[in-house]
């Protein structure tokens, strides 16, 4: 049997193809992250080096794509708008062991973070995730999951619940920079108010999301507790930034102990036991650690007067001992002397 020659051209022309089509995919995104069109695709595969003389290829290419993979196509407008309407999506490279540990690991314990458009993006990511760890024959990627675990440090309470349409909204008033309109209930039992709002950032405290924003007529920055924001509607209003807010400095110098967070010389004993808390996971970069001749040491630091700092002073029970500044033993004398007398009979 004898087969036909096959030229050099055919197969140039055969992997120009290929190569552009490969690259035609990479550029499609879900409809709501921005559609594409023929004059677009031909910009972008310029760019890339991919030159096309005549948008008839690529406009073949498409019909082509389009029948081999679930490809949306808006034929009402000109030029054609195109998007990927699959559940699923294209890995090129494809997914491997290490990718679909992270997106598990992404999917226990990220979700709370993303905003639900976000997550409804990565839901073929967490399948494929979920093939590839369970497939026949992959014994070991299913042990290898199981055996890892993110365990909180602190008590493992049950995160407040945002209201779907509240967190969209302030995640798309965020990222298109406008004012926010809140229906908000304050703690305790305050009646609910509007608020006129500017969203400046968004912190995620471990049970809680608080939105970081200043209200219309008042430049006070604030925090409101997204889980009690009733209402939240996205503003035509573009929200206006204070010319020195930072969210790292609004971090380091306000979200501490009420009027407090100041930086502070500080000074402890701690129990030897207690030694491993401050060398394997240091209080600062700057700490010093002088060890007694009983074992123990004394530790110093300058550290912000927050109450992270005095949950965890109060966490280490009797292996440490403040010793400086005075206000603040004073101040963990008296929660200590106050615990105590909750428990005398």
């Amino acid at each position: 049997m004898s087969f036909a020659p096959v030229s050099s051209i055919s197969f140039q022309t055969m992997s120009e193809n290929f190569i552009r089509r490969i690259r035609i995919l990479e550029m499609l995104k879900r409809k709501d992250d921005g559609v594409i069109t023929i004059p677009q695709i031909i910009q972008r595969l310029s760019a890339q080096g991919i030159e096309v003389s005549r948008s008839k290829t690529v406009e073949r290419d498409m019909m082509q794509l389009s029948a081999e993979f679930n490809i949306g196509c808006d034929d009402t407008k000109r030029p054609f708008h195109w998007w990927w309407a699959g559940k699923d999506s294209i890995d090129i490279p494809g997914m491997g062991r290490n990718s679909a540990l992270a997106f598990r690991l992404a999917q226990q314990y990220l979700e709370p973070l993303l905003p639900r458009q976000s997550l409804e993006h990565l839901q073929p990511r967490f399948r494929q995730s979920r093939k590839i760890l369970h497939a026949k024959g992959k014994q070991k990627e299913r042990r290898w999951v199981n055996k890892i675990r993110v365990v909180p440090k602190a008590l493992q309470q049950i995160p407040a619940r945002v209201s779907g349409p509240v967190q969209t909204a302030v995640y798309e008033a965020l990222y298109e920079e406008k004012m926010l309109q809140l229906d908000y209930q304050p703690a305790g039992h305050e009646p609910v108010s509007q608020r006129r709002i500017h969203p400046l950032g968004l912190i995620y405290r471990g049970l809680t999301l608080e939105l970081v924003c200043y209200e219309e007529g008042d430049d006070i920055i604030k925090r409101f507790i997204l889980n009690r924001i009733k209402k939240a509607q996205v503003q035509i209003q573009s929200l206006i930034t204070p010319p020195d807010f930072d969210l790292d400095e609004y971090i380091q110098t306000r979200l501490g102990f009420p009027g407090s967070c100041k930086k502070i010389q500080f000074k402890a004993w701690l129990h030897q036991y207690a030694r491993p808390y401050v060398e394997e996971t240091p209080l600062t970069q700057y700490q010093s650690i002088q060890e007694q001749s009983d074992g123990h040491i004394i530790l110093s630091a300058t550290v912000r007067d927050t109450v992270n700092l005095r949950t965890w002073i109060l966490s280490l029970g009797p292996r440490i001992q403040v010793l400086q500044p005075e206000f603040l033993k004073q101040h963990i004398a008296e929660e200590i002397k106050a615990m105590a007398e909750l428990y005398e009979e």
